[in-house]
């Protein structure tokens, strides 16, 4: 079978003991966010959309923030949201009874926050596409590096079950390997054993070990 550019992307991906599609989807958006940021934030289709969407989930609304930071890109995006939202309040003559009856309800949106949004497309793909190729070269480079995420392995269902009960063995015994670190982590973190060292595998497993529960995205 002839291996595109996807194959190749995922395949690289697998080269740290990472979730492949957390860390692809984690370059995507810093990706889609520099350019947002630089070429799209004075696109009225697109302010009109994060608008529409009264902004952007709580998770991308920090990264944008922390990890970019520009001032001028937030001075734009968030008069308009706030401008919007001041507006919506003036409409309604009885917004301080609505807001206090309403402040543990979660604030509905017309779309999805515009990253959310293609961060759920690409998802789909490169799932879709490991589940597809599993097998051969691509087998050997999981089984010898990568570790999926239990969000990623739930959605990575082959439908060939021979290749989709591969999937879940290999990464089982992945999950495995970090449960016998942890042990070890709290084996010498105990008093009567606390002069033996970590080894360096054992160093990061606790940091494994959240990679594993929790989507880094």
């Amino acid at each position: 079978m002839e291996k595109d550019m996807l194959w190749h992307k995922i395949y690289d991906a697998m080269n740290t003991e990472e979730c492949p599609i957390c860390s692809l989807l984690k370059n995507d958006l810093n990706m889609q966010m520099e350019i947002f940021l630089y070429e799209n934030v004075n696109d009225r289709g697109i302010r009109a959309k994060i608008i529409s969407s009264k902004g952007f989930c709580s998770n991308h609304a920090y990264i944008l923030m922390n990890e970019f930071g520009d001032p001028l890109a937030h001075a734009i995006l968030y008069s308009d949201l706030i401008n919007n939202y001041i507006k919506e309040l003036d409409k309604k003559s009885d917004f301080l009874n609505e807001i206090s009856s309403n402040f543990n309800k979660k604030n509905k949106t017309n779309e999805k926050c515009i990253f959310c949004e293609r961060t759920e497309i690409n998802e789909k793909i490169y799932c879709d596409k490991f589940s597809k190729e599993y097998g051969g070269e691509f087998q050997e480079k999981y089984q010898q590096t990568a570790v999926l995420c239990r969000e990623h392995l739930n959605m990575t269902t082959a439908k060939n079950a021979k290749q989709n009960k591969l999937i879940i063995e290999h990464t089982i015994n992945k999950y495995q390997n970090v449960l016998d670190m942890l042990s070890e982590i709290i084996r010498k973190s105990d008093y009567r054993y606390f002069g033996e060292s970590w080894t360096e595998e054992e160093k990061s497993a606790w940091k494994k070990a959240v990679g594993i529960i929790s989507k880094k995205i």
